[in-house]
């Protein structure tokens, strides 16, 4: 498993970087995870966690979640430095198998001296068996509020199999067409 100091540096990088736009009011990307290995996510894997070399919606590997029952699966946890809008979006590859209740991406900011809010679109993930689809859920900040930390989890409501790929956190201007694709 991948330290979350690991993950977070990465992410300070990258907005120290200045990775993505600039002062042109497109989103910039906070961070990026391909899920090619385990090591990315934050959640200790076990036997239903796991890496699956051969369904993939990039061909490199993507992140399969078992479950018997409802839970949730911290996938990330981004610091911030430096938030460059009040939205926040998540986008990321999905896949189910025989799930009995949805599974969607949920969002949570914390920090900056506020009790911690979430977001999650339940019908914008994946339900039943659907093939490689993209999602995402968008967290739009109060004014003023710089949170800095970002938890991204996988929330599934019901038994099945769901697949993560390709998680993207960007942030940006409220409506500034952060979120590409999904809902």
């Amino acid at each position: 498993m991948r330290s979350i100091f690991g993950v977070g540096l990465a992410a300070v990088l990258a907005l120290t970087a200045g990775c993505g736009a600039g002062g042109d009011g497109r989103p910039r990307e906070l961070a990026a995870f391909a899920l090619d290995q385990l090591d990315e996510i934050v959640e200790p894997a076990d036997e239903t966690i796991l890496m699956d070399r051969e369904n993939s919606a990039d061909g490199r590997g993507s992140l399969r979640v078992d479950a018997k029952r409802a839970r949730i699966v911290r996938l990330f946890e981004v610091p911030l430095a430096d938030l460059p809008g009040r939205e926040i979006v998540c986008t990321m590859r999905m896949k189910s198998l025989v799930m009995r209740g949805p599974a969607f991406p949920e969002l949570w900011a914390s920090g900056g001296g506020r009790d911690p809010i979430s977001v999650r679109d339940e019908r914008g993930g994946v339900a039943h068996s659907m093939d490689w689809r993209d999602v995402s859920v968008s967290l739009v900040l109060e004014e003023g509020w710089k949170p800095d930390r970002i938890r991204v989890n996988l929330v599934m409501t019901g038994a099945g199999r769901v697949w993560v790929d390709d998680v993207r956190l960007t942030a940006g201007k409220p409506g500034a067409g952060s979120a590409p694709g999904g809902s």
